[in-house]
């Protein structure tokens, strides 16, 4: 579960900022928000701790909502990539600094995350500069205090706590390049605590954007639970996802484009045959696709009716080329919701109210904040110009965070709604939010900048 994340000197970000989920001592209006909408974890013989199941980024437009986003899985990449990168491309590509002042543009950029996995709470974190990493950490509380498992320091020494963490040998230290994370490169299984750390990234930590390289990504991965998973039911949760939401697909697949036919695997609806082909009447294919040689495409599939209202065969759409922006979207983040709901983690999505309806984005909040549904706790952060979960029904303060750029620096600051003194748990936190009395809303000047 993730309990915070901090950066500092990354784009918009020059001191460093928070997000964290940890809950504040505060109660809502609606009481029963204070039972569903966060829950317990504990580390071994230490206190509980209360989390929150979802958190939202509100913020003009440039504020830096999105950078945050970015900032996690720059850390991530790190995480799992650097061990294994031969130059430091993978920083130079990744790290953004601050340049609107000339003090932060040679030092270090700052990332730390906090996590609770396997019944244990982690504090990770590093500091990145122009191609290399200058310092790393490592706490962990396995009891009841915070230990520290290991520190690299900005001079190349590490020190390491042999008890907890195990050592590091001499030609582990020798083989670790200036722009490798000790995290990523060290061996896993002399230090399975490396193992661990990797595995939250790779498996708990999951973030999904409407950049075009990273939607096909989760798109394909949805697929790929639709198609290939045997065991959990994916397939089925994933139909009944869409459907609940109100777009009447009945089915999906995987379809090879083949000598001026689409061949429908396996997968298809109510076909016994294992291989079926479709004609190209029944499946719109892009000029674009044909001539990228797009090998393979994903198809909806709803039922085709007559004039009476009875089913007459299924009618397959091209997800790209014949579905609403809405409903691809749908698709993509199905797999990836259901995926979480089912296993737990954190789910991380830039724009949720991108080309859906507001009442979508409510039911997806609803979703996560459901205990009945997410009976494994998973979280959502997402970052959105909707105003309608702005409502103290829906939400608690400290699941409202803004996002606020000072305009004289450019530098972004964080903050939740629980911090403003004076706003009650009754507010209209919508239209207040409106109004400008939280912040972080965009800032016009004049109507004169056509006059000549």
């Amino acid at each position: 579960m993730l309990i915070y994340f901090k950066v500092g000197n990354f784009l918009s970000y020059a001191e460093p900022q928070t997000i964290s989920f940890e809950a504040a001592k505060i109660s809502s209006k609606h009481k029963e928000l204070d039972k569903h909408n966060l829950f317990s974890i504990e580390n071994k013989q230490a206190e509980s701790k209360n989390l929150l199941k979802s958190i939202t980024l509100y913020g003009a437009n440039g504020s830096g909502k999105s950078s945050i986003i970015q900032a996690i899985r720059f850390l991530s990449i790190l995480v799992l990539k650097s061990g294994k990168a031969p130059s430091p491309g993978i920083i130079e590509d990744g790290r953004l600094p601050f340049l609107l002042s000339d003090a932060y543009v040679h030092k270090p950029s700052l990332l730390e995350i906090g996590f609770h996995y396997e019944g244990v709470s982690y504090q990770f974190g590093c500091k990145v500069g122009t191609d290399h990493i200058q310092e790393e950490w490592l706490f962990a509380r396995p009891k009841k205090k915070m230990i520290q498992f290991y520190r690299r320091h900005a001079d190349g020494t590490i020190e390491t706590n042999s008890k907890h963490f195990g050592s590091i040998s001499k030609s582990e230290v020798k083989k670790l390049q200036s722009h490798q994370l000790l995290i990523s490169m060290i061996d896993e299984q002399k230090h399975p605590i490396a193992a661990t750390i990797k595995d939250y990234f790779a498996s708990k930590l999951v973030i999904a954007t409407d950049h075009s390289t990273a939607y096909r990504l989760d798109k394909a991965f949805t697929m790929r639970l639709y198609t290939k998973d045997k065991y959990n039911d994916y397939k089925n949760k994933i139909l009944k996802f869409l459907q609940d939401f109100g777009t009447n697909i009945n089915s999906l697949a995987k379809v090879k484009v083949s000598d001026g036919e689409l061949a429908l695997g396996d997968q298809a609806p109510d076909q016994k045959e294992t291989r079926n082909t479709i004609n190209y009447n029944q499946v719109a294919v892009r000029q674009s696709d044909i001539e990228n040689q797009v090998k393979e495409l994903v198809v909806s599939s709803r039922p085709q009716l007559n004039a009476s209202g009875k089913k007459v065969r299924d009618i397959y759409l091209n997800v790209d080329a014949q579905e609403s922006e809405g409903t691809k979207k749908l698709i993509a983040y199905s797999g990836l919701i259901v995926y979480l709901l089912s296993r737990g983690g954190t789910l991380i999505i830039d724009q949720l109210d991108a080309h859906l309806h507001p009442l979508i984005v409510q039911r997806i909040i609803q979703l996560f904040n459901n205990p009945q549904v997410n009976t494994n706790n998973a979280q959502l952060l997402f970052t959105t110009h909707d105003v309608s979960p702005l409502r103290a029904k829906y939400l608690r303060r400290d699941q409202i965070w803004f996002v606020e750029k000072d305009p004289k620096s450019g530098s972004s600051s964080t903050y939740p709604l629980s911090q403003l003194k004076g706003v009650r748990n009754d507010a209209s936190y919508g239209k207040d939010y409106l109004k400008g009395k939280y912040g972080a809303i965009p800032v016009f000047g004049g109507l004169d900048f056509m006059e000549d």
